[in-house]
């Protein structure tokens, strides 16, 4: 397998991103199928993807998840399954030392894991390691509720690092807990999301997607899904988490900083590609959420390009 380049449209500019392979062979070791590591994010990891699936749980902090073509906002208690071949990669809300977005990372190679088993995987563990979920998407995002992603990821971390004997049971007993929270938590009872109301908050994604470097207002964005502009600030807020705003200012700045990575583009014209003509207020919400000024996150990448580490 080879990197990616991937195009988006900027103002009526292509770019090519570059998205990096990680093997899993840099990982892997003594014929065991999983790896455990708890990191605190930086600015110096590539935007990625992989041969094996990951689980990625937010410790501590803030920042964001960039998936696909998707910006989340993460704090403590997110967790995410990656599946194979699915490109993301997360950043911190600022490098300051004492506000780090600490994040532990389960990947296995699923190919193996049935191997492993006694049992025949559940056919829903099957689905969700497969990535055809039923909302449309090949990962997924949910929240803990009582702190039990911590408590397996610490026990997973545990055992990796201390290699007590039988420690490779423990690992596998650890990773299938965590697959069945997953499958558990994804729909809690009461709180399944209507397949209308998915319908909504993909056609008001997909239109912030497509204008997001154009002026846009919130009754733009819900006239995309056929609904009022209170309706749609409301349903947005339920489902994603955060304001239609919000989530325009976080899709522009993710495509900043794409644009920032690459050596010949400028603040200017990053800022305009993103739809910002003020470039004080462009710089100002840049630090706000990335804790770093656009030339300095510039300088940054420049530094760390051609630097790859997991």
């Amino acid at each position: 397998m080879a990197d990616q380049a991937r195009d988006k449209s900027f103002g009526g500019m292509t770019v090519k991103r570059t998205v990096e392979l990680t093997s899993g062979e840099l990982f892997f070791r003594e014929f065991l199928p999983i790896y455990v590591n708890r990191v605190s994010e930086s600015f110096q990891l590539a935007e990625h993807f992989h041969d094996f699936a990951e689980i990625c749980y937010v410790a501590e902090g803030q920042g964001f998840h960039y998936v696909d073509n998707e910006t989340l906002s993460v704090t403590a208690g997110d967790v995410f399954f990656i599946p194979i071949g699915t490109a993301h990669v997360f950043r911190p809300v600022s490098l300051q030392q004492d506000r780090s977005l600490v994040v532990y990372n389960c990947i296995f190679q699923t190919e193996q894991l049935q191997q492993l088993t006694v049992y025949p995987l559940e056919e829903e563990i099957a689905v969700l390691l497969s990535g055809n979920l039923q909302n449309g998407k090949r990962w997924l995002h949910i929240r803990e509720q009582d702190g039990e992603f911590k408590y397996v990821m610490h026990r997973l971390l545990t055992e990796y690092d201390t290699k007590k004997p039988g420690y490779r049971s423990q690992l596998l007993a650890c990773l299938l807990e965590l697959l069945i929270l997953l499958q558990r938590l994804q729909q809690p009872a009461g709180k399944a999301t209507s397949p209308e109301i998915i319908d909504k908050i993909t056609a008001m994604k997909q239109y912030i997607y497509l204008h997001f470097q154009q002026p846009i207002t919130i009754s733009d964005v819900a006239a995309a899904a056929n609904i009022s502009p209170r309706q749609g600030q409301r349903l947005f807020k339920q489902i994603m988490g955060t304001t239609i705003l919000s989530y325009i200012q976080e899709q522009r700045i993710r495509h900043a900083c794409e644009l920032l990575s690459r050596p010949k583009t400028t603040v200017l014209e990053a800022a305009l590609h993103c739809g910002y003509e003020d470039l004080k207020h462009f710089g100002q919400l840049f630090k706000k959420h990335t804790g770093v000024t656009p030339r300095q996150y510039r300088l940054l990448r420049q530094k760390d390009r051609g630097s790859f580490s997991h």
